[in-house]
């Protein structure tokens, strides 16, 4: 007697139902062995694999994957996946009379006891004379142009096939086919990095009106703060301090005319990294003293920053040309 339970094989990874990547209309270029052979095989440019077993005494059921993009789920986002899909469960050829009241054997539409609707058709023009298939509806994520989306589709998942006077019964499980070489193995998934995020934008600074337009470092002297901006959009802010009394760092409308990676004052011997020039020997420059310091210290006219990583940023982002804006 045949088994009455329902085989249903739809991969599953993390959680996520995969879309099935190859359909029976594709597979029937394919050679026979594809799905009737247990072992690998490598047709029409694609990889498959097969694994076949008893389904009764006298019925051979074998199992075929393809290797191909899928998608996954990982945490609450999905992903496509390079790996080992379901592509279609094939019963080799018996004696229709065995299938009498099985519902993959016969033109029916039935609900399985877990919910998901079925239908089956024979003899038609896509199973051929003598044969059945069975379709699934399923709600599954695909890719599509880049995103995903949920959908509900009618998918293929198996074949019966019978015997005729040309097609004998198979009642054994076939050999295995010679090895393939290079078969692909399926690497575990590991997510993209998360992208870095923006550089932190103080809402609370009070830019200069000269500041909106073009690429400018706007450097404010009450709120000793610098932000670097473009088109008007602060890009990110940093605190800096300034030159003392007699060393005052000079107000304007300034254009940066020189940049200095590593510099060295020639004045004062001190480090200046990521020195930007824009009024004669004042620029805006790394300060190691201020940051070890902060404010009991101030520069000779330079404006002084202390956050090494922030500036080296805007360093590299920032032109010759640009402008610099000081104000109180």
């Amino acid at each position: 007697m045949l088994k009455r339970a329902l085989h249903l094989i739809l991969a599953t990874v993390m959680g996520a139902t995969l879309g099935l990547a190859a359909w029976p209309q594709e597979a029937q270029a394919a050679e026979p062995t594809v799905y009737t052979q247990p072992g690998d095989h490598f047709v029409n440019g694609r990889y498959w694999r097969t694994s076949c077993e008893k389904y009764s005494s006298t019925v051979v059921r074998c199992r075929t994957e393809i290797f191909a993009t899928k998608v996954i789920k990982h945490g609450n986002n999905y992903y496509n996946h390079n790996g080992w899909v379901f592509n279609n469960m094939t019963y080799l050829p018996s004696d229709e009379a065995q299938w009498a009241g099985n519902p993959l054997a016969y033109n029916v539409q039935w609900s399985a006891t877990d919910g998901r609707k079925w239908r089956t058709e024979c003899n038609t023009a896509a199973t051929g004379k003598g044969g059945c298939r069975s379709y699934v509806l399923i709600s599954h994520v695909v890719s599509t142009g880049g995103t995903f989306k949920r959908q509900s589709d009618w998918v293929f998942n198996n074949m019966v096939k019978f015997t005729t006077s040309t097609l004998p019964a198979v009642k054994t499980i076939p050999a295995r086919s010679a090895p393939v070489a290079n078969m692909p193995v399926e690497k575990p998934f590991v997510p993209p990095k998360p992208k870095p995020a923006p550089p932190a934008v103080d809402p609370s600074f009070r830019a200069d009106s000269r500041c909106y337009t073009g690429r400018v470092l706007c450097i404010s002297k009450n709120q000793r703060k610098m932000a670097y901006m473009i088109n008007g959009k602060i890009q990110d802010t940093v605190t800096v301090r300034f030159g003392s009394e007699l060393t005052p760092t000079r107000n304007g409308n300034w254009t940066l005319f020189r940049k200095s990676r590593d510099h060295v004052s020639s004045l004062y011997g001190s480090a200046m990294p990521f020195a930007m020039f824009f009024s004669g020997g004042q620029a805006v420059h790394y300060s190691a003293d201020f940051a070890a310091r902060g404010y009991n210290g101030s520069s000779h006219g330079c404006v002084n920053v202390r956050d090494y990583n922030a500036l080296k940023a805007m360093y590299e982002s920032i032109r010759i040309g640009d402008r610099v804006v000081v104000y109180n």
